[in-house]
């Protein structure tokens, strides 16, 4: 059971997900379910610096898996999350061993596996946190091809400035926005950490890679089909929760690949989609996985009529990495995709 807490950086507040405010307060929504292969496992949706947070939580096998870094001191509050509101019996003094020597807490025990959808600065961001925690970093396949040379560098200093001015918007405190630019260490190593269509998440071997190049062109989803629950990232976004609107996000790298991405997600059985920028999205309340999909390929069709704020950051602030140049048709996704279960799992979807 989760409670309120608090330390002297984050306090905890039970209800849904909220994302405007100072940054300090935490809070979290989740699924619920019981997989044939892992036994227990809850979905955390928490409230990260710009974006939501992910936790995968193995409770039988206490494992957990954490879909995408999230910005730089998202790592405190995935840390502060774990260690403070799934397992608050492990911040007291009776921790320490008998020889004095601190036991390491369930954030250093137990956080197994981090994934990067992809390099943009609110995906990848954390990265060298947990890197230097030793927790491995699962990234996309020709993952650091976004960021090389001047113009790769140029856009991600770029992406950082707007995640800033994003932060603004939502009322957070400035944290700083800039973070290493390079391949998370062992990745470059461990091919099992680097995601291809179709791979499945090193010792999470229930969730499944899905390409699905355009909004960067190496960009990966990530699919759990037991529950039929895709991690969406930011491949889209919902423009407005509440009316159900879904657009694709800024920046589209290659169009024809994001075209070519949306076409071939239709195949896909989903009943919840995680979004990044949105939460947790119950697709029948939405209607369903296909019209949500229609509604960002409506809004795509009307980007002339967006506003002078968005044609500016679409068209002046964006496409100095030289990624796009170097993708052509034959990168496009092409294997079946994961089958999902007939059977689903039974979800519950609680707001803590």
């Amino acid at each position: 059971m989760m409670r309120k807490c608090s330390t002297k950086f984050f306090k905890y507040a039970e209800g849904p997900v909220q994302m405007k405010g100072d940054g300090r307060t935490l809070s979290s929504s989740s699924l619920s379910l019981t997989t044939m292969s892992a036994g227990r496992m809850k979905v955390h949706c928490l409230s990260g610096y710009i974006s939501n947070l992910y936790l995968c939580e193995y409770p039988d096998l206490k494992r957990m898996l954490l879909l995408d870094t999230g910005m730089g001191r998202d790592v405190d509050r995935v840390e502060f999350f774990i260690n403070n509101v799934l397992h608050p019996d492990t911040t007291s003094s009776s921790t320490a061993s008998a020889d004095s020597t601190p036991k390491k807490k369930p954030f250093d025990t137990q956080l197994k596996t981090v994934v990067s959808t992809h390099c943009h600065v609110d995906h990848m961001g954390a990265a060298w946190g947990y890197r230097e925690r030793g927790i491995p970093v699962a990234v996309a396949d020709r993952y650091e091809e976004y960021f090389k040379g001047i113009g790769g560098k140029t856009q991600q200093g770029i992406e950082a400035v707007l995640a800033t001015f994003v932060a603004h918007r939502l009322g957070r405190k400035v944290e700083y926005p800039f973070c290493p630019l390079s391949v998370p260490e062992g990745a470059e190593l461990d091919p099992r950490l680097r995601l291809k269509d179709g791979s499945h998440v090193p010792g999470f071997e229930d969730w499944v890679a899905v390409a699905c190049p355009g909004h960067t062109c190496h960009m990966n989803m990530l699919f759990h089909p037991e529950s039929h629950i895709l991690y969406a990232a930011d491949f889209f976004v919902a423009n407005n929760k509440q009316k159900k609107e879904f657009r694709a996000p800024v920046p589209i790298d290659v169009d024809y690949a994001y075209t070519h991405s949306l076409e071939r997600l239709r195949n896909l059985s989903v009943r919840y989609v995680l979004l990044a920028h949105g939460g947790i999205i119950d697709c029948q309340e939405a209607g369903g996985w296909e019209a949500i999909l229609d509604d960002v390929a409506s809004h795509r069709n009307s980007q002339e009529n967006d506003n002078w704020t968005m044609r500016l950051i679409r068209n002046t602030l964006t496409g100095y990495t030289s990624e796009p140049s170097t993708f052509d048709r034959s990168r496009l996704p092409s294997l079946p995709l994961p089958k999902a279960a007939d059977q689903p799992a039974h979800i519950s979807r609680s707001k803590l």
